[in-house]
């Protein structure tokens, strides 16, 4: 499997001195199979190389590795045929090693798991995946085999192959504005805003007023929602929002940062969390671009649609939420909810919001190389 080590064998030996008896060792103590150890052990040393490889290069293996035509590859091993030209000697290591496991595959000394495990561990390690996550990812794939939704596909006739959730695991960003629950009470020099999760005053700067306070009917001050805002251009702007009809009192602007932010989130928890198929992905790519080059095309650009006013926003939001209760498929229904909420996230004044969304739902939208340059550099 490590013929092709840089350096040969016997340099494979000094680098890793201990090779013969970790192979012999899980074997004898653990239990494990010699075919399963080696394979283990062989998915353990070409990563950790990878691993140290100067990025450009580990990025030139993985798509030389994505082009060699395998059954090539091993008649050229026979001595039947030319090595591919100009191939790193990191691309012959990874593409050897993988005929050789395939091999242990079909002789079974290893199972498909085992097989796609040291796969995984070759395929993370030229992405530039620390052990960790790739530790990770093989159990997030395996939970969600066991426990996780059926997967979304374009219609019960797609039998494409299944890729694995992508759930957003670090902690959400910082955004420009704040929501909280509050009630309102009457002191001494006017109304007050009182988070009710702690009780505390709400004393940051608002555009909140006096006479908008006074607005909100006496049944309904213990139980609004608070929205500051502090848009790109460094305006602060604030709404409440009260009862069972959500009655927006102040800025609807803050109210739209508001519904973009629960919208993003909503949406990115549900997208994350699904494992679709090859078709069922190229469905959701083909309805949220599609719906998006639409906005575009009626706003003129990305910059007009963060500019317009509130009822041209609303009409977006309107007619794609149709079109979402209208949608046939599961996956064009996605497609349509990553499109509103990437536009309400474009729209809501929030350069660390509008980023996050880009991150989360450029997969859906774009291809890679053809993102927007608006949603490089947010202001």
């Amino acid at each position: 499997m490590l013929l092709f080590y840089p350096g040969g064998v016997k340099n494979l030996a000094r680098n890793y001195p201990n090779l013969g008896s970790a192979i012999d060792g899980n074997f004898d103590a653990g239990g494990i199979s010699q075919g399963r150890s080696a394979l283990l052990i062989a998915g353990s040393i070409i990563s950790n190389e990878f691993e140290h490889l100067d990025p450009n290069d580990r990025d030139v293996i993985r798509r030389q590795l994505g082009k060699i035509d395998f059954e090539q590859f091993k008649r050229t091993l026979r001595g039947n045929g030319q090595r591919p030209q100009d191939i790193m000697g990191g691309t012959s290591l990874a593409a050897l090693a993988l005929v050789m496991a395939e091999i242990e595959l079909k002789n079974g000394e290893v199972s498909e798991d085992d097989f796609k495990n040291f796969a995984s561990e070759v395929s993370g390690a030229l992405q530039g995946k620390g052990f960790a996550q790739r530790s990770y990812e093989r159990t997030r794939d395996t939970m969600d085999e066991v426990l996780g939704p059926p997967p979304l596909r374009d219609g019960e006739d797609d039998a494409s192959d299944v890729l694995p959730s992508q759930r957003y695991l670090g902690e959400l960003p910082d955004f420009n504005g704040t929501e909280c629950k509050v009630c309102i009470t009457f002191t001494p020099t006017g109304f007050a805003l009182i988070r009710k999760d702690d009780g505390v005053e709400i004393v940051e700067r608002r555009s909140l007023t006096q006479k908008d306070i006074e607005k909100v009917p006496l049944e309904d001050w213990k139980d609004c929602r608070f929205v500051n805002l502090r848009t790109r251009s460094g305006e602060i702007v604030s709404c409440l929002i009260v009862g069972e009809e959500s009655e927006v009192i102040g800025s609807k602007r803050a109210f739209w940062w508001a519904l973009a932010k629960v919208t993003v989130r909503m949406t990115d928890v549900h997208a994350g969390d699904l494992r679709m198929s090859v078709h069922g992905l190229a469905r959701v790519h083909a309805e949220a671009r599609a719906m998006w080059d639409t906005v575009i095309e009626r706003s003129s650009s990305i910059e007009q649609l963060r500019e317009e006013p509130m009822y041209a926003r609303s009409i977006h939001y309107d007619v794609i939420s149709n079109m979402i209760k209208k949608a046939e498929s599961e996956a064009g229904k996605l497609g349509l909810e990553i499109c509103r909420a990437m536009v309400l996230a474009t729209q809501s004044e929030d350069a660390a919001l509008e980023a996050f969304a880009f991150e989360r739902f450029k997969r859906f939208l774009w291809r890679p190389g053809e993102e927007p340059q608006e949603f490089y550099a947010p202001e």
